[in-house]
């Protein structure tokens, strides 16, 4: 049994594998040792991956058994393929797990992974499996948020499904602005993308996969564990597992 750790500016968020098989997933809100020590003991974890965009005493916040054997994520270590992103120690590491993941996920085809959080990324792995990079936009609820905070009288709205893409009101015009302009704005990119690349495959992760993959007419997979899978696939890619 082997973890993958993907820590957060907010949370924590770890997931259980077998091989590539995922046999579960936690988020640790807050850091809860005896939670942590109790998925120890019952996965017996042998090998472990950290990713963190923040920086932690790992040591003492993981309290990582002895014995145990450990990777952590970053611009140096190996992966299954060619990062091609010119600055690859500014590339966020969700990011490019992300990408390997959803690459994974279509047998190493073509492919252009939109995950949907706090911002919205875009980022492109090519069948030769050579990552190209991608593009960062506002998210849905920093959008929201920014509408408020830059004007004298826009109010704030917790974002909320629309029915019509024309809004009757203040609020609503916001949430159709706001939903409907990234429904658009992922249809152009994928348009984009396939323009350059020709057929490609595409995949939602996040938290906001869910909420705008009903708003696709076309339905494309959703896998919100994408980042933890593709660290997964890096912690086997160390450990000479064939995938």
């Amino acid at each position: 049994m082997q973890l993958a750790l993907d820590i957060g500016n907010t949370r924590v968020k770890a997931g259980v594998f077998s091989g590539e098989h995922l046999l579960k997933s936690v988020n640790f809100q807050d850091w809860d040792d005896n939670s942590w020590t109790a998925l120890w003991e019952e996965y017996q974890i042998k090998r472990i991956i950290v990713s963190s965009v923040v920086q932690l005493e790992f040591e003492q916040l993981l309290k990582i058994p002895e014995g145990t054997e450990r990777l952590d994520f970053n611009s140096k270590t190996s992966i299954p393929i060619l990062n091609k992103y010119s600055t690859p120690d500014t590339l966020g590491k969700d990011r490019l797990a992300g990408a390997i993941g959803g690459w994974n996920y279509f047998a190493k085809q073509s492919t252009l992974v939109i995950d949907s959080g706090t911002c919205i990324k875009y980022d492109y792995i090519n069948a030769a499996g050579e990552y190209l990079g991608g593009n960062i936009t506002p998210g849905m609820q920093m959008r929201l948020d920014a509408m408020n905070h830059f004007t004298a009288r826009l109010p704030l709205f917790n974002l909320e499904k629309v029915n019509d893409f024309i809004g009757g009101d203040t609020k609503s015009s916001m949430m159709t602005g706001v939903d409907y302009g990234v429904v658009g704005e992922i249809l152009y990119f994928i348009d984009l993308y396939e323009k350059r690349f020709g057929k490609i495959c595409v995949i939602l992760t996040g938290g906001n996969a869910e909420f705008l993959s009903l708003q696709l007419e076309k339905k494309y997979p959703v896998d919100t564990e994408l980042v933890l899978r593709g660290l997964n696939t890096i912690l086997n890619f160390n450990n000479n597992y064939e995938f």
